[in-house]
């Protein structure tokens, strides 16, 4: 049977859980990831390997050996470098977590069903989408690639500096009626085959330099750019060789054979503001973090639930972004660690 996924929402609250293979699947990954992995040369630190055993770490029902550089006097196991490796929790909690995650509970009845504290349920749900971010925006566009740019207001959920008038969620509605200091930019981009990129900049325009960062990397040679009318678009199009039409174009066709246009682009930037309005707003340095999880869910509407939650998983585990609870203060709209930028 097939689920139509939205996380987050009441859809997938009749499917259980218990009655799931995904659990077992994800837990025998879970021992070989971990056996794949306990042969340990160097220190994932600072490279050195003038290292040696210094017992075992303790994570709820799993044990893990720990090592000791003698470089640099850091601990390490072999989970270090993935996102487990600063939770004392059993990792049949965690894998509990995504199943709950994707029934659509809210953070206050996964910590009451899974006996967390609610803080917790809060940290786990943004290590999640930090780690698959970059697993999930990484498709190169090509062909027909349409590109449009969607205005949101910035939101300060959560930070205890700002003033309340900044803080508080407000329901605009146009886009165009937010003021232009408090505006950010969603610039979204899909191409004929559905890849697509949605990533949040911090800027009031976007320039050459931001559009070349994204987009140079991902479009593909010979394509053609149906673009918002931003001629910063049209001189990327001229330094890279690539034809481009600012909206709505005469001159080309899409394969359908209908003229080319950016409302599939503007389309999907325009849901996501509805769509993050289930959490109740949502801090604007978290937005790449949740268009990450937009795009998951987009792609995996028509996917097993198990498989889809699994693929979650693995792609958990296999991350090496390790955003640890220390870090959510320093978190900036890029994904950077202000501290370590």
């Amino acid at each position: 049977m097939y689920y139509n996924l939205d996380l987050f929402s009441t859809y997938n609250k009749n499917f259980d859980v218990s009655n799931s293979n995904y659990i077992s699947d994800c837990e025998n990954y879970y021992n070989n990831f971990v056996k794949c992995n306990n042969k340990i040369d160097s220190c994932p630190h600072c490279n050195s390997t003038n290292i040696v055993k210094n017992g075992f770490l303790i994570s709820g029902k799993n044990k893990h050996k720990r090592y000791k550089c003698k470089s640099c006097n850091r601990t390490f196991s072999e989970v270090t470098t993935s996102p487990l490796s600063y939770s004392k929790k059993d990792i049949s909690l965690w894998i509990a977590y995504l199943g709950c995650l994707a029934k659509g509970m809210t953070l206050k009845s996964i910590s009451m069903q899974l006996n967390i504290n609610i803080k917790t349920a809060f940290a786990w749900r943004h290590k999640i989408l930090s780690s698959i971010e970059n697993k999930i925006m990484d498709k190169e566009l090509c062909h027909h690639v349409q590109i449009a740019e969607i205005i949101m207001r910035k939101n300060f959920k959560g930070n205890k500096i700002k003033p309340f008038e900044l803080k508080k969620s407000r329901i605009i509605n146009s886009q165009f009626t937010i003021p232009y200091n408090e505006r950010i930019k969603i610039m979204s981009c899909v191409d004929d085959s559905e890849n697509i990129i949605l990533r949040g900049m911090d800027v009031k325009e976007l320039s050459y330099n931001e559009i070349s960062s994204l987009l140079k990397p991902i479009v593909q040679p010979k394509s053609i750019l149906c673009a918002a009318k931003n001629f910063a678009y049209a001189y990327f199009a001229k330094q890279n060789n690539l034809k481009i039409a600012l909206g709505l174009s005469h001159k080309y066709k899409s394969k359908n054979g209908e003229f080319l246009n950016n409302k599939k682009a503007s389309g999907n930037g325009l849901d996501f503001i509805k769509y993050i309005a289930k959490f109740m707003g949502i801090a604007t340095k978290y937005v790449n973090y949740y268009l990450a999880l937009y795009v998951w869910e987009i792609k995996n509407r028509s996917t097993q639930f198990d498989t889809a939650v699994k693929g979650l998983f693995i792609n958990l585990l296999n991350s090496t972004k390790v955003l640890r609870t220390t870090d959510f203060k320093d978190v900036t709209i890029d994904g950077l660690i202000a501290s370590a930028a």
